[in-house]
């Protein structure tokens, strides 16, 4: 048995980073810390300003990542392990000087959906876009449990609106 177990499932929802505001730059990226799934960063149901309804919390992601163990792992159909269970990765102490790596874990909304960023080198890891195979967009589901359908023509500031969860922005959602 493979050490992340059955790889056969498809792989390809993740949770979001976010994708507004980068923070720093690492040699994996930018470093997104506005949306509610990042290393070493605990968000309560309270903490989402924005409004839950409001918020992407996860979504659709066939981009195949360039780094991973087993087979199907850069096959966007099949999928690789998705670190759910493990976390992400950094370098200790987790801040401005580490290597900061969410490309496993988490997708962010600094390109658009369905966004094809191959050919892909170190430097995009933490920037993975979401997408899917759907024509024209992707699935959301929403900080409150809802899922929705966004258009890959949605504008990009509302998009990256909807990534974060306490940016202060209005948000009418399309």
């Amino acid at each position: 048995m493979p050490l992340w177990g059955d790889i056969q499932n498809r792989r390809d929802y993740f949770g979001s980073a976010g994708g507004r505001q980068s923070s720093w730059t690492c040699r994996l990226g930018e470093v997104f810390r506005d949306g509610l799934f990042c290393i070493n960063q605990w968000v309560r149901i309270a903490d989402i300003r924005d409004g839950s309804s409001n918020t992407i919390a996860m979504g659709e992601s066939i981009h195949p990542a360039k780094w991973g163990l087993g087979d199907g792992y850069a096959d966007p159909m099949v999928g690789g392990p998705v670190s759910w269970k493990y976390g992400a990765d950094c370098s200790s102490p987790c801040g401005r000087d580490s290597v900061h790596s969410v490309g496993r874990a988490a997708r962010v909304t600094k390109h658009p959906i369905n966004a094809d960023i191959r050919p892909m080198d170190d430097t995009d890891n933490n920037e993975y876009p979401f997408g899917s195979s759907h024509p024209g967009g992707a699935q959301f589901v929403m900080a409150d449990g809802h899922v929705r359908f966004l258009s890959e023509a949605i504008d990009v500031d509302l998009y990256q609106s909807l990534s974060t969860y306490a940016g202060g922005e209005p948000v009418s959602p399309p």
